[in-house]
């Protein structure tokens, strides 16, 4: 079964790129304080790898829900 034209997410590759760079700019600095914090050296690094996977999971998901309302409202 092919898809067709109106079942398929175009998105700019452009606005891609950006949203990366936006995102990993205002996340480095951040991930960077909390790897220097004193009070996070006490925690597990299996702990602080699941905060990270949690903390992309998120992301994703927010991502992926933005890009469902632009292109909900983009058809109407």
């Amino acid at each position: 079964m092919q898809p067709t034209g109106e079942s398929t997410i175009r998105i700019k590759r452009r606005a891609v790129i950006a949203l990366i760079v936006f995102l990993l700019f205002f996340g480095f600095a951040p991930f960077m304080n909390v790897l220097g914090d004193p009070r996070s050296q006490g925690i597990r690094s299996l702990d602080m790898v699941r905060l990270i996977a949690v903390g992309v999971c998120w992301g994703i998901a927010f991502v992926a829900f933005m890009v469902l309302i632009r292109t909900k409202f983009r058809k109407s």
